[in-house]
């Protein structure tokens, strides 16, 4: 075969060739090998574009299936799902987003999506608008609308800029915008509803804790009373009065005391809540001081002992916190064990954003199953004719750091003593004020 001559292509070709030059066997056998190459470069090829064609078809198979996927997602979500453009023209809609503004979907296509927003609401939507198409970020907001039925809607919304390809099927890219639209009205009902419910709720809290406390006032005085004229009756008529005249004036006299000490543990509860803005800056360690001298004399009386060691300055009501202590130390105090000799230990710790403050005794201790009942008001684990009290002390406490927007427990076990876990935080607290430390 001429090197000038051009490549056989087909078997017409090779035809003609052989007729023109008139080839002997082994040209004929030369070209027929030639051919023979070419016939399976054709299959060859064949094969490839069989393989291409069929990952060309699973291809479209997947991407009908993605669109199907994606078309049912699009329009049978609970959520209105809605595609304008940057002016907010509504162009695809889907049967939630029909139901939500009560148009039909094929209705809502080429409509402003400003004139379902509540006037007093546009504004805003309009800078939103605007905001997401110089930007392209996502934004997310509350927004009001009326339906067609003019009903009032309330919608947790989401815009995001999206890029699709146009319609004329060249490649070029168009930008829209996405939006998501969930129905809160219930919600947001519910959620002014029970906000009105908690207002009332405070206010009936605010008038029984004012009911109790100017209840137990006006007990005070004449309980007062009760207690100095049994003392008088005792003074003055101890020779006279003997049997059951002695007992039933020791029963008076013992009563009114316990009465007396139960209604001003109830008005100290209650001052509690009125003391919520004497906050300022101090040490721990000084109300501690403060809590310990008041209980030295018992302290020294049952030969114990309290250890602790630096405990940190904080934002807090210096009074109650002498109280959280005093009424902590008389817990341990009263619940001594007989067969050794008390020691508190108190200490503090930092964890993240809180400060633990533990106070640790060694006395009776009690079961963990009682745990949640200690901290209740006049809730009382023993006998009241082997431990007095009146079922205040462990409540005033809780009070005390909830007041400070931290929380109490204890941990527990019989005969193994009790430790008292005061959490308090370092950031805001409930009533507005700051835990801080140095």
């Amino acid at each position: 075969m001429d090197e000038n001559s051009s490549p056989i292509r087909n078997v017409d070709e090779l035809y003609r060739f052989i007729e023109q030059r008139r080839l002997d066997s082994s040209d004929l056998k030369h070209y027929f090998d030639h051919f023979v190459s070419l016939v399976d470069q054709l299959q060859v090829a064949t094969e490839e574009m069989q393989v291409k064609n069929e990952i060309l078809e699973a291809s479209q198979k997947q991407a009908e299936f993605e669109r199907q996927r994606y078309y049912d997602l699009f329009e049978y979500s609970p959520d209105a799902y809605l595609l304008t453009d940057f002016s907010g023209k509504i162009m695809e809609a889907n049967e939630a987003a029909s139901e939500l503004l009560g148009i039909t979907a094929a209705n809502l296509r080429m409509k402003p999506l400003t004139v379902f927003v509540e006037k007093s609401e546009r504004p805003n939507f309009i800078r939103v608008l605007k905001g997401v198409a110089e930007s392209e970020t996502a934004s997310h907001f509350e927004l009001r609308l009326q339906s067609r039925e003019m009903n009032p809607v309330v919608v947790a919304a989401s815009i995001r800029s999206v890029m699709q390809f146009s319609d004329a099927g060249k490649g070029t890219k168009v930008s829209s915008l996405c939006w998501t639209l969930r129905d809160i009205t219930k919600r947001t009902q519910q959620e002014r509803d029970l906000a009105e419910y908690a207002k009332v709720l405070s206010e009936k809290n605010a008038e029984l804790e004012q009911w109790a406390a100017v209840t137990a006032h006006d007990l005070k005085e004449p309980v007062r009373v009760m207690a100095l004229y049994s003392d008088l009756l005792r003074e003055k008529y101890q020779d006279v009065l003997t049997g059951d005249g002695e007992t039933y004036l020791n029963f008076i006299s013992t009563a009114s005391r316990k009465g007396l000490s139960l209604i001003q543990d109830l008005l100290t509860f209650h001052s509690l809540g009125a003391r919520r803005s004497c906050f300022k800056k101090m040490k721990l360690n000084a109300a501690l001081n403060d809590a310990i001298e008041t209980f030295q004399p018992a302290l020294t009386e049952c030969g114990g002992t309290i250890v602790f060691g630096k405990l940190p300055t904080i934002t807090a009501d210096g009074a109650q916190m002498s109280q959280l202590f005093t009424n902590l130390l008389s817990n341990a105090v009263k619940f001594r064990c007989s067969e050794r000799r008390l020691v508190i230990n108190v200490e503090a710790v930092r964890e993240a954003e809180h400060w633990i403050v533990m106070v640790q005794d060694n006395g009776i201790g009690f079961d963990m199953e009682y745990a949640g009942r200690i901290f209740t008001l006049f809730e009382r684990l023993n006998a009241v004719d082997k431990f007095q009290g009146n079922g205040i002390g462990l409540a005033l406490c809780k009070k005390i750091v909830e007041n400070h927007g931290g929380e109490i427990s204890a941990v527990s076990q019989p005969d193994k003593g009790s430790t008292f876990r005061i959490k308090l935080p370092l950031s805001p607290t409930r009533s507005g004020e700051f835990l801080q430390v140095n």
